[in-house]
């Protein structure tokens, strides 16, 4: 049996799954669905972690694909399919340590922003705290920047690059 063309229905998915949720904002004009060259309005919504990318589309025409909410204008070739299309947010640790071991702590005072850790352009502030005959010296740091390598009480912005680690430098005075 061949479905008649002038009903024509539209399903939303995300890819992936967990990414985030889509809506048609449009109500169907016929009877089972939409006639050929309806405009359909449609938005895909971001969960945590996620940021929309793109959708994809078939037997429809995308007014703007990278925009998270668009129109689809049906075609008429078959049911109509869209598809929002969503990236997980990196996150990265933040990995901390002290030189020499007995020179002090570090505490990290910026909570998580991300499942494991902290985006990319986070800035995460942090206090080296000296032992007893130590001071502070300086801080270094892989894959974030420092905002003052020489204060004890600091700001590290995730640079993206990958998992990040600082280390508190004390001497003995």
């Amino acid at each position: 049996m061949t479905k008649n063309p002038a009903f024509l229905a539209i399903g939303s998915a995300s890819s992936p799954a967990s990414g985030g949720s889509t809506s048609i904002g449009t109500a169907p004009n016929c009877f089972g669905g939409f006639t050929n060259g309806t405009v359909a309005s449609i938005s895909a919504a971001a969960n945590s972690g996620y940021n929309f990318s793109s959708w994809t589309a078939s037997s429809c025409t995308l007014a703007n694909p990278s925009a998270s909410s668009t129109t689809c204008t049906i075609t008429g070739t078959g049911d109509a399919a869209v598809t929002a299309n969503f990236a997980a947010i990196p996150c990265y640790t933040l990995s901390r340590s002290v030189s020499p071991a007995a020179g002090g702590s570090v505490t990290i005072n910026t909570s998580q922003n991300c499942p494991v850790g902290f985006t990319s352009g986070t800035a995460v502030s942090m206090t080296a705290s000296p032992n007893g005959t130590y001071t502070f010296l300086n801080w270094t740091a892989t894959n974030c920047t420092l905002a003052n390598a020489n204060a004890a009480s600091t700001t590290c912005t995730m640079t993206g690059a990958g998992n990040a680690s600082v280390t508190a430098k004390f001497r003995k005075h």
